[in-house]
């Protein structure tokens, strides 16, 4: 089964582990994973992108994102898995909302909320392995100001265009419409549908999902179609036709070509290359669990009060 669960703590809803991975298939969990390279690179692949992330940068998985990770050289990473159900006591939304970092370039992570980010990571990690009286409250308390942070600084949105920072409105105006389209497009929803929603009229709202995601309104749909697929065609025994009409594609025919857009294979070239089994599966992992107190010495480059 390719959709994995974390297992956490009973006093905090984090875990953190420190790791050298030279390969972790693709999978998926209901949690939000942060990855710090502390040294080496590591490629990370999320859903159709291929990201690579360098000594200091930084990853983030958003809920129920298809991932896989791969390297070619040793690395020294941190993996945090924090728990959506605990950030929903302060955000709602949680599940809705799609984080964002850059790693285009070896500076690409060098301004103020890059480090930031780093310092509450490093300071949540020293919290974990000292484990000094009430260490459970502190990094509750850290975790609840590291989900402003990424709420005030990586939402996708933002990344798209940083002018929407300074504007609230139209800022929960995109994320009602991306959020209406994530979790309605096995439906046949139209324009229409969600320019009603918004009292906007159909013509204006292409304009604007266009404007905010970089995709015309039936590219967004149809790629949010494929990317939940990978699901359906990994841990289940659907044909690719019943996948096809799951998703909310109107033919198959469709659903092909979309997949193979995106993919530069079809649905049933992805399934036969990449569904496993439990046993096979563990065997195509390659990782090596490292000693997380050895980590601390990496973060002192990073680490300051805040």
């Amino acid at each position: 089964m390719r959709r994995e669960y974390i297992n956490y703590p009973s006093n905090i809803p984090m875990t953190v582990s420190y790791v050298d991975i030279k390969e972790y298939p693709i999978h998926w969990h209901y949690a939000i994973k942060i990855i710090y390279v502390l040294k080496g690179t590591l490629e990370v692949y999320i859903n159709s992108g291929k990201y690579e992330i360098h000594q200091g940068q930084l990853e983030i998985i958003n809920v129920d994102e298809v991932h896989h990770l791969h390297s070619k050289e040793n690395n020294k990473i941190l993996i945090f898995h924090i728990d959506p159900y605990f950030f929903e006591k302060y955000y709602s939304d949680i599940k809705n909302m799609f984080f964002y970092t850059k790693s285009s370039s070896l500076h690409s992570q060098s301004s103020e909320e890059y480090d930031e980010l780093r310092t509450y990571l490093s300071r949540i990690l020293c919290e974990v392995v000292q484990k000094q009286e009430d260490y459970d409250e502190e990094i509750e308390d850290l975790l609840v100001k590291l989900l402003y942070h990424l709420i005030n600084n990586f939402n996708y949105l933002i990344y798209e265009k940083e002018e929407l920072k300074d504007d609230a409105n139209q800022l929960q105006r995109y994320h009602s419409i991306s959020k209406y389209i994530f979790n309605n497009y096995n439906n046949n929803i139209t324009l229409k549908d969600i320019a009603n929603n918004e009292f906007l009229s159909p013509q204006y709202l292409s304009h604007e999902i266009k404007y905010a995601t970089g995709y015309s309104f039936t590219d967004l749909i149809n790629l949010t179609r494929v990317e939940e697929s990978i699901k359906l065609l990994l841990d289940t025994d659907k044909t690719i036709s019943e996948i096809s009409e799951e998703v909310g594609f109107s033919h198959t025919r469709y659903f092909n070509k979309n997949f193979k857009l995106n993919y530069k294979v079809t649905p049933l070239q992805f399934r036969k290359k990449y569904k496993a089994d439990e046993v096979q599966l563990e065997k195509l992992k390659n990782f090596e669990i490292l000693d997380l107190n050895e980590s601390i010495s990496y973060l002192s480059l990073f680490f300051r009060g805040l």
